[in-house]
């Protein structure tokens, strides 16, 4: 059984062609090589699909010139995530993160949904001792290992410096039925998944994760305190996630799920025009007790 990633690149893969031995479909989320943030055209299309047929899911964000943290806003806006969804940064050149940016990264995505998201690389730069650091916020390792990549696996690479591997990459020219050319394909550390997984529905249940959303919404609402205006330029499927908090400074960066929701919750927006979240009248989404 064996994990595929994929991208525009796949172009519109067979998906009822594909094969039970693939248990998990990672889609590319999206790009930041050019300095901007560029969703993958085929996001939606693999997406749907998977879930369609009951593959687990998962997305990647591969890294580049962007500030992390507006990165990871933006990352978990377009993602749809559920929980049980696998969610990683791609760490290449020539604009590869370091480790401090890699960590911001996870953690702004981790106040946001409650996951630390995988982190993938080659082995060749993951396994540099500074990368200690990465997993010990709890992020498990992807790791990219081809060895002769001739479609089969090599030896195995280990871990390196990291606590937990959750897949292997052990080739790029792979064949798989539903698919036109070669696809990049993971072994899978069932276990180590599993616990990863395990661990994402137990910290998303209404139980056990209350605190943390009322934590999530207080963080959201100050934002949208703070703000000047919230603009609104497209809509939620555009090709860039379109709504905007525009702050006094001067900065701008964009909206995520969570604050869109509540902007609507709170009645300062209906989703449509150009509106300001500093009415008076605004005090945030309220609360269970009714309090905001």
């Amino acid at each position: 059984m064996v994990a595929l990633d994929i991208s525009y690149a796949q172009g519109f893969p067979n998906y009822a062609q594909m094969s039970d031995e693939v248990q998990l479909v990672i889609a590319r989320a999206g790009t930041l090589e050019s300095g901007g943030m560029l969703q993958d055209s085929k996001l939606t299309f693999n997406r749907d699909n998977a879930r369609r047929l009951g593959k687990s899911f998962g997305t990647y964000l591969f890294n580049g010139p962007v500030d992390p943290v507006q990165a990871a806003e933006w990352y978990v806006s377009i993602i749809d995530y559920r929980p049980g969804d696998l969610t990683a940064i791609d760490v290449e050149s020539p604009n590869a993160w370091n480790p401090d940016q890699v960590i911001a990264f996870h953690q702004r995505v981790k106040e946001l949904i409650g996951v630390t998201p995988a982190t993938y690389g080659s082995s060749s730069l993951l396994f540099q001792p500074q990368w200690k650091a990465v997993s010990d916020i709890g992020s498990p390792l992807w790791v990219a290992n081809y060895g002769a990549n001739d479609g089969t696996p090599g030896r195995d690479p280990g871990n390196g410096p990291w606590a937990t591997r959750i897949l292997w990459q052990y080739t790029s020219v792979a064949r798989h039925a539903g698919f036109g050319g070669s696809v990049d394909t993971n072994l899978i550390n069932y276990d180590a998944l599993a616990a990863y997984l395990g661990t994402v529905h137990a910290d998303t249940s209404a139980t056990t994760n209350q605190a943390d959303l009322e934590r999530q919404i207080e963080v959201a609402n100050s934002l949208l305190r703070r703000s000047k205006g919230m603009i609104i330029l497209g809509t939620l499927t555009g090709a860039a996630y379109p709504y905007y908090l525009d702050f006094a400074d001067g900065k701008r960066r964009v909206m995520t799920q969570l604050e869109y929701s509540i902007a609507v919750s709170g009645g300062i927006s209906d989703g449509h025009g150009l509106v300001n979240v500093n009415q008076p009248d605004f005090d945030g989404i309220p609360k269970k007790d009714g309090s905001a």
